[in-house]
């Protein structure tokens, strides 16, 4: 779960906030510019042996890696392909942007609202399948608007690029973005200070550096009290979990027996999900992790929970609701990528529509809607273990 390439990797990511709010074909609004913070550093990408995070990566161009079985839900191609809201048992596809060749949602409330990134139709990826710079964009999505008025551009000032992670039930938005003109280096990963991790409130953006963070954090979930939760990378290059008070003050997550953790959602209890991997755990020659090596986790107050899916080879929780209802991803007995929730403490697997879907839930809101963006757009965390 080591940092890797990221400024043009990150266009081929699924995240971010947004600054400035309006109607996809109009000028954007004006959004207060982000004050710079008073470290800059580069920012992370939340990969490892070349694997790259549910989080972080987007890829639309990438064909499906993996040839396993999906639901059994028989649906059409259109639905399989999609980007769906899982709803008391039945798949609601949700929509394209206008002038997308592809869409990915991220983010999930409860008023019905998404958020994610769009892919400019007619671009062409380069020969390592990314998308170059200014070809995506931030959006917010509303169901309930009518056909001209659902999505709205966020495109922070300044930025080339802008990838909202998660919207809560105040409009709140977190993410991140990456400074126009920044380039890779060799290594792959941006110039020092270029990428930030935001919250977006109105139009007033603020920018999030967890202390002790060499690469700039990222920033997964918001929950109605303004709390947030992310990852940062420290100066050995391990991840690490933190959450954000509404009041500033970071706290560190490290499970224990944990080498690296990513804290991914949280509810408005304050109680934290995300996946860990254990201290000691070492890749074999195919680059991947013993299995059982990495599991979900629960924080509650201080409290760590460890979360597994019986049976299963890895598992990594994703998000949680306030009825404390889990969603995330599987690998299970067989070697197979799926989704998984928790519900009222018993496991289920939730696959994506039709067959050899490797899709799964990344957020669940408090009606137990659930977002599973269409397959090979979310690359996820649990195929890093055998």
């Amino acid at each position: 779960m080591r940092p890797r390439r990221t400024a043009a990797t990150l266009l081929a990511a699924a995240l971010a906030a947004l600054p400035v709010v309006a109607d996809v074909g109009r000028s954007p609004a004006t959004a207060q510019q982000p004050s710079r913070s008073a470290r800059e550093q580069p920012q992370p990408t939340m990969a490892d042996q070349g694997h790259r995070s549910w989080a972080e990566a987007l890829g639309p161009h990438k064909a499906d890696p993996l040839g396993h079985r999906g639901g059994s839900h028989g649906a059409r191609q259109e639905v399989a392909t999609s980007n769906v809201l899982l709803r008391n048992g039945r798949f609601t596809v949700l929509p394209e942007a206008p002038g997308a060749q592809r869409t990915v949602h991220r983010g999930l409330n409860d008023r019905g609202q998404t958020a994610g990134v769009y892919i400019d139709d007619g671009v062409e990826p380069d020969p390592d399948g990314f998308f170059p710079p200014g070809a995506g964009h931030g959006f917010v999505h509303t169901l309930r608007h009518g056909p001209d008025a659902r999505f709205r551009a966020i495109e922070i000032p300044g930025a080339q690029l802008t990838l909202p992670y998660d919207i809560n039930n105040r409009g709140q938005v977190v993410g991140v973005y990456l400074d126009e003109g920044a380039v890779p280096g060799p290594d792959g990963l941006p110039a020092p200070g270029a990428q930030h991790a935001f919250l977006w409130d109105r139009g007033k953006v603020t920018i999030l550096d967890p202390p002790d963070t060499v690469y700039a954090p990222n920033a997964y979930t918001i929950n109605d009290r303004g709390e947030i939760v992310g990852v940062r990378v420290d100066d050995t290059g391990n991840q690490i979990g933190f959450l954000r008070r509404l009041d500033g003050r970071y706290v560190t997550l490290d499970p224990p027996g944990a080498a690296q953790n990513k804290a991914l959602g949280i509810n408005d209890r304050g109680q934290v999900v995300g996946v860990y991997l254990e201290d000691g755990a070492v890749p074999g020659p195919d680059g991947r992790y013993p299995a059982r090596s990495l599991h979900g986790y629960l924080w509650d107050r201080g409290h760590y929970e460890q979360l597994d899916v019986p049976g299963a080879r890895a598992t990594a929780a994703a998000d949680i609701n306030n009825r404390g209802d889990v969603v995330g991803e599987v690998k299970d007995a067989h070697g197979r990528i799926r989704g998984f929730a928790r519900l009222r403490g018993r496991y289920t697997f939730v696959d994506g529509p039709g067959d050899g879907n490797t899709s799964f839930p990344i957020h669940v809101n408090d009606r137990g809607d659930m977002l599973i963006p269409a397959p090979g757009t979310i690359e996820g965390l649990v195929d890093l273990v055998q």
